[in-house]
């Protein structure tokens, strides 16, 4: 039996495995990925009541345009009306 460069190769890569599987580096990665996705649904829910809340702000204040609209057109109209009394 002839040992190439394959064989050991193919041995580093199966003792390097080995050694991140006695290291627990497989669970660590887990466990820091299952607190990034956390903390991504725990930004996602902030900026989806922050949306609704921007949402709710511009209805608002789209309401208190179209109020203050219908008031300048009142006032004008009764300009208008007094205007023609006089």
């Amino acid at each position: 039996m002839i040992i190439d460069a394959t064989f050991w190769v193919s041995v580093s890569f199966f003792i390097f495995i080995g050694g991140l599987v006695y290291l627990k580096v497989p669970s660590k990665i887990i466990t820091l990925l299952n607190e990034k996705i956390y903390e991504i649904k725990k930004e996602i829910t902030e900026a989806e009541k922050l949306k609704e809340e921007a949402n709710n702000l511009f209805i608002e204040s789209e309401n208190k345009f179209n109020k203050a609209n219908k008031e300048s057109i009142e006032i004008i109209n009764n300009a208008k009306k007094n205007g023609e009394k006089l």
